[in-house]
């Protein structure tokens, strides 16, 4: 998604008010985003199409999980980086993150 807004996409706050609930609609459709200009002509609201407020939300989401992914395999590497023999199975009552550490420490 561009973060940049054509003309048509910019409603100043005044306009904004007295803008019909079936004309908002319209303009949301039709562009998917709106940017509410404010007295000192500073974008300082935005409106976006709940279908692209999901989709935005669920990239967000899969792009933090990967984030934590590699945070996750820079701090502890990847379970490729370790032999089969070192697998050990993982009691219910411990958390990985706790497993992990434990492992680590034993290792010096």
């Amino acid at each position: 998604m561009v973060a940049r807004f054509s003309k048509p996409e910019l409603i100043r706050s005044r306009e904004f008010r007295i803008l019909s609930q079936r004309a908002l609609a319209q303009k949301v459709q039709e562009h998917d985003k709106l940017g509410i200009l404010f007295a000192d002509h500073e974008l300082e609201a935005v409106m976006l199409s709940y279908d692209r407020y999901e989709t935005l939300m669920a990239r967000l989401a899969a792009l933090e999980e990967a984030v934590d992914d590699l945070q996750w395999a820079h701090e502890f590497g990847s379970h490729t980086d370790v032999p089969l023999e070192d697998w050990v199975s993982h009691p219910a009552e411990v958390s990985t993150e706790a497993l992990y550490r434990q492992r680590r420490a034993q290792r010096g």
